[in-house]
């Protein structure tokens, strides 16, 4: 219940924003006067999971209501941002040019030990060195809806500069939950249901091997969006195991737009008021959040393993994982390194809860980014800006230990 009032008053500030002050005052005076009633009535003869589906119900109403006075869709959501310029694509291409670069794999080694989808992008053995001598090991973890592979363009060109990139794919998310064959089962969980917790389980497995297996190399986490808040967790529990940590919009809740637009607010009403464990879309969130950038919304599109459909149940346990970011990030300790990214015309992640994070975490070296002229996805993307891609390279040059490994490499 908290959560779900946490979100209208979410909601409130946005439509706010948009000009809507005394809609807004007359149905937040409504919900609050309702809400009082019924918990002064059903505190004790309602079971508390009844409360809480009543809860929900009153408050898509609710939403549903302040979304027939908000602006036509065409009004909310801004223009496109311009497509990057050939130079900035030729630079980025240019990177990745020839195949004697990296190597793929895919469900390789950490697939056998972890049975979980993952993916490698192995540096080539440059002449005149010997053995695995990689400037640094990137583990990537996707956020919500997405999946591993999302990486696939950033691995690539940190692959050519000698980075050794590999990701996986969460419990309900990518292979594990777009399979041709029966749902994969790990003991008696289905791999198709979102777990985070033993998602997180697998992280720090993952993470443990590549460390005994590379115990000289500084291994770097990177999370977009959700993915922020395991390896935060990461850098509370098992700060020996990491060197470094790259946060690219990282959420500490799902922005209200996801509720209130009329187009979300369509997509959730039926689920919320039949079942809990229907199915709502996400075409909105996916399609029209995720960015503002031509190349980036074609990407999107094409993409058959990002999941478009979850029940309201994991909509919200999502907001309940991502703002234990808050709790994680002021436990932190004062050395890993830590890069922030965050987009200037950013949908799902409000700029004021990026820097609530931010401020949160006590690290001596961090350092905040806001590119101006991108969105939400910033890494997780084949159509990744030659702007995302500096600001990462410029982050290792000037923090040790890859700043220290560049110079034993050289």
């Amino acid at each position: 219940e908290v959560g779900s009032w946490h979100f209208f008053c979410r909601a409130r500030h946005h439509l706010v924003l948009q000009g809507q002050e005394k809609t807004v005052d007359v149905f937040t005076e409504l919900l609050g006067g309702l809400l009082t009633r019924l918990r002064s009535r059903y505190q004790i003869e309602v079971p508390g999971h009844r409360q809480a589906a009543v809860f929900l119900c009153l408050l898509m109403v609710s939403t549903l209501a302040l979304a027939s006075f908000c602006p036509p869709a065409s009004a909310i959501d801004v223009e496109c941002l311009e497509a990057e310029t050939d130079t900035e694509k030729k630079s980025i291409e240019e990177q990745i040019s020839g195949d004697s670069l990296y190597e793929y794999i895919q469900d390789g080694k950490y697939t056998q030990s972890l049975k979980i989808p993952t993916y490698e992008w192995i540096p080539i053995k440059k002449e005149g060195k010997e053995g695995k001598n990689y400037r640094g090991i990137v583990i990537f973890v996707h956020g919500f809806t997405m999946h591993g592979r999302r990486y696939d363009k950033l691995a690539k060109i940190l692959a050519a500069n000698n980075f050794y990139g590999i990701a996986y794919d969460m419990y309900g998310f990518g292979r594990n939950f777009f399979t041709d064959k029966r749902p994969l089962v790990d003991g008696i969980r289905s791999k198709r249901r979102i777990h985070y917790g033993r998602s997180h389980k697998k992280l720090v497995e993952l993470v443990s091997m590549v460390r005994e297996e590379y115990p000289r190399t500084p291994i770097c986490l990177l999370g977009e969006s959700l993915g922020a808040t395991p390896c935060l967790k990461m850098a509370v529990e098992s700060r020996d195991l990491i060197d470094g940590i790259i946060l690219s919009a990282p959420a500490v809740q799902i922005n209200p737009i996801l509720f209130v637009h009329p187009m979300s607010a369509m997509e959730a009403t039926l689920p919320v008021m039949v079942s809990p464990h229907m199915n709502m879309r996400l075409n909105h969130f996916v399609n029209a959040l995720l960015s503002r950038d031509r190349d980036v919304k074609d990407d999107i599109k094409s993409d058959t393993e990002i999941r478009r459909r979850v029940t309201w149940i994991d909509l919200l346990r999502t907001q309940g994982y991502v703002a234990k970011a808050l709790i994680h990030g002021p436990r932190v300790k004062k050395d890993p390194p830590l890069l922030f990214m965050v987009g200037g015309k950013d949908m799902v992640v409000l700029p004021t809860d990026a820097l609530l994070l931010y401020s949160c975490i006590k690290s001596d070296q961090k350092k905040y980014v806001k590119l101006e002229k991108r969105s939400h996805l910033l890494t997780e993307t084949s159509a990744i800006k030659a702007d995302t891609v500096s600001t990462i390279f410029d982050w290792f040059d000037e923090t040790e230990p890859f700043k220290m490994k560049l110079r034993e490499d050289g």
